[in-house]
């Protein structure tokens, strides 16, 4: 459980919920509101199937439109460029390294995936879980699709994504709320810095940012706490390195 939240650079939340559940739209307010960095997986892959010179362009266009999960490495690989790209940038818009990433987890072989790689330059402060049921989806996705362009913007792709999320995203939320609840155990002060937070997405836009607002001032005031106890734990054992990273 600790490889998901060691401390390393890049700062991450999973954001998740089935398709048109509103994870942009959502996503969208808490960069303007709290200065992260929104990456959608999804929009990482639709781009990537769509660039001549990405060698894997067809098979992930394939899954696109088949409603399939895109194989880990590729998502992965098309995730740590584009979050470097971001954390490089000088004078950023978004001024904090909070990764907002988008659509993943999306099974088991992505967090064993992650698991893998990205450890070593990541930290996981937890998940919103966007919960919404399929009529609603649809409806919305139905919508969506008179302006979107997007090739999964039909009613098919919408049901095969809905049931992948069912089948297998939702197991990986309950294992994610386990890794808190032991973490929270294995802890004297019974926390947890994994925090997985399920919020109500069939409301309006400005309900669901309400439950989004009240989790993310949780988790910005979790972060600074943390942040907080390493600095001191870093002076107390006269960690330079550790002291610097952290300043």
């Amino acid at each position: 459980t600790s490889s998901l939240t060691e401390n390393h650079s890049h700062r991450v939340l999973f954001i998740l919920g089935g398709p048109g559940a509103g994870k942009g739209t959502q996503s969208e307010r808490i960069v303007n509101t709290y200065k992260c960095v929104h990456l959608s997986v999804g929009d990482l892959l639709r781009s990537g199937a769509e660039k001549k010179d990405y060698p894997h362009a067809d098979m992930v266009k394939e899954c696109l439109v088949k409603g399939q999960i895109v194989p880990v490495e590729l998502s992965l690989g098309l995730l740590r460029i584009a979050m470097d790209e971001k954390a490089q940038e000088a004078d950023s818009e978004y001024g904090s390294r909070i990764f907002l990433v988008d659509g993943f987890p999306r099974n088991y072989d992505n967090v064993e995936g992650w698991m893998e790689h990205m450890p070593s330059y990541t930290s996981v402060l937890g998940s919103l879980v966007y919960n919404c049921p399929i009529e609603v989806l649809e409806a919305r996705i139905m919508n969506r699709a008179e302006t979107s362009g997007r090739s999964d913007d039909n009613l098919d792709s919408a049901r095969r994504r809905f049931q992948t999320f069912r089948t297998q995203t939702e197991p990986v939320v309950r294992a994610l709320e386990m890794t808190e609840q032991l973490q929270a155990e294995g802890n004297s002060s019974g926390q947890s810095q994994l925090h997985i937070v399920n919020i109500d997405a069939t409301g309006t836009v400005e309900e669901v940012w309400d439950e989004t607002e009240a989790a993310m001032n949780a988790y910005v005031k979790n972060d600074i706490l943390t942040a907080n106890m390493n600095l001191l734990k870093a002076i107390e054992g006269g960690n330079l390195d550790d002291f610097t990273a952290l300043c």
